[in-house]
């Protein structure tokens, strides 16, 4: 994106008019835009050449200029970087290995950059990085169709155990997910209830107060997402515990999130008092639903794997 918008402003200058106008330039010029950044994993330039609205440009690229374009990007990921070791508690002498992930991690500004900030040789060759997310995910789809297998009494093969055993895979939570609540200040914000990075299935449960004298109801807002301020977090449902005898406020309110390994999130919210609840299923956004699994499964069905 950034050598796009880095030709297109230079094609602008040379022939007056925006290439990204015309649909079949831009389409050409992501292209060759793709095909520069590859080359400049290797080379020291790569040469641009496209055409839009009958006029030709062609743009020598150096490596110095392209990561001088990308310069606040691989910031971000030097950033992202940090804040992965500080929310997993570790330290860089606490990793044995940094696996390069994804197409990007062939450049050489990005392993530099890592290399730099974690201290430890890379080695490359160690995964592809363009198949090892599809690896990992082949693996854990094994790993669970042993569990399934040992249940019903089938043992692996001894080179499964050997490949599988090795490897243990914990589903965590994406974001935090909370509710809104009242502050002390009497300012709206999201509490947290399950943290981020919970390994999950896992039950919490958080208690909470009226905030008026005889509320007859109280308002659940469920919330995923890392901010406190509620208009920055995204809403997945809201729900109504109503309340059969109001009573005074500082009435103790129960909120419980139950998350279990296939995405279903289970609110209750507990009257404590009265001893009455309400339950809410969320199925999250994102999982595919049983037709999408048959298709998938019968197309899998049909494919050989060998290797």
């Amino acid at each position: 994106d950034r050598i796009i918008e880095h030709c297109s402003k230079q094609f602008e200058l040379e022939h007056g008019v925006d290439p990204l106008e015309d649909p079949d330039a831009k389409a050409e010029l992501r292209q060759r835009a793709e095909r520069a950044k590859k080359q400049l994993s290797e080379r020291d330039s790569a040469k641009i050449i496209f055409n839009a609205h009958g006029n030709k440009l062609g743009i020598d690229l150096t490596k110095e200029q392209f990561e001088d374009l990308t310069s606040d990007l691989l910031e971000r990921c030097n950033d992202l970087c940090k804040l992965v070791l500080e929310k997993a508690n570790l330290a860089w002498d606490q990793i044995d290995e940094v696996l390069l992930a994804g197409g990007s991690t062939r450049m050489p500004m990005v392993q530099e950059m890592l290399k730099k900030i974690s201290g430890k040789e890379l080695h490359p060759e160690l995964v592809n990085p363009d198949a090892c997310v599809a690896l990992g995910a082949a693996i854990k789809a094994k790993s669970l169709v042993i569990e399934e297998d040992l249940k019903r009494g089938i043992a692996p093969s001894q080179e499964i155990k050997d490949k599988i055993g090795k490897v243990t895979a914990i589903d965590i939570t994406s974001h935090k997910l909370g509710i809104v609540a009242v502050n002390r200040e009497g300012n709206d914000i999201v509490s947290e209830i399950i943290p981020q990075a919970t390994p999950v299935p896992c039950s919490m449960t958080e208690r909470y107060q009226t905030i008026a004298d005889y509320q007859p109801k109280v308002q659940l807002v469920i919330k995923e997402g890392e901010s406190e301020e509620p208009d920055l977090v995204p809403t997945i449902q809201e729900a109504t515990l109503p309340i059969v005898n109001p009573m005074p406020a500082g009435a103790p309110i129960d909120v419980t999130f139950e998350f279990s390994a296939d995405g279903i999130l289970v609110v209750t919210g507990k009257d404590v008092t009265n001893n009455k609840d309400i339950r809410v299923e969320i199925k999250r956004e994102g999982l595919l639903t049983q037709e999408e699994v048959d298709k998938g499964a019968a197309f899998a069905s049909k494919v050989a794997v060998s290797g």
